[in-house]
């Protein structure tokens, strides 16, 4: 996840010329970086005012503790997922896997939509509709990030996981 950063900071131009030998940021400081252009990105795309910009970071960042928790949980159900089918085992674990991924799918449609109302009080329908259009085209930009790096989640535990057997 590091490595991610530090390549979404290059990518956006945050850090210096590659051949330069410095010591890389700490990652806090990598993803405050990101997230900060990222802020810059979407004030000017949705000509969004002061006032509005304020607001919407305020959204953002009450959401942002949420998401990546949800995100934490995602990648473990994830990995646990790889680990059932790797070694098997019995159906009541793939069904508790099943419900632990059909309750993060939940939990995060309720975020979106309580996120969408407290958008919906700062931002036009429109200006709502381009940012969901911006997170996308970030998100998809973080995946082909990911897949350039192989594509491959570290566990928990930081050990690189195996691949699916055929």
């Amino acid at each position: 996840m590091r490595a991610l950063v530090w390549l979404m900071a290059l990518g956006i131009g945050a850090a210096g010329p590659l051949g330069a030998q410095r010591p890389a940021p700490p990652r806090d400081e990598l993803e405050r970086r990101v997230e900060q252009r990222f802020a810059e990105r979407l004030r000017e795309a949705l000509d969004l005012t002061p006032e509005e910009f304020e607001q919407l970071r305020a959204v953002l960042e009450e959401t942002r503790r949420v998401r990546r928790q949800l995100a934490a949980e995602e990648r473990r159900v994830r990995f646990e997922t790889e680990e059932f089918l790797r070694g098997g085992g019995d159906a009541q674990k793939a069904d508790e896997l099943l419900g632990r991924l059909e309750t993060l799918r939940e939990r995060e449609l309720q975020l979106w939509r309580d996120e969408q109302q407290r958008l919906a009080a700062v931002l036009s329908p429109e200006k709502r509709l381009r940012f969901v259009k911006l997170r996308e085209q970030f998100a998809e930009r973080v995946r082909q990030i990911r897949m350039e790096m192989g594509g491959r989640m570290r566990d928990p535990r930081g050990k690189a996981p195996r691949p699916f057997p055929n």
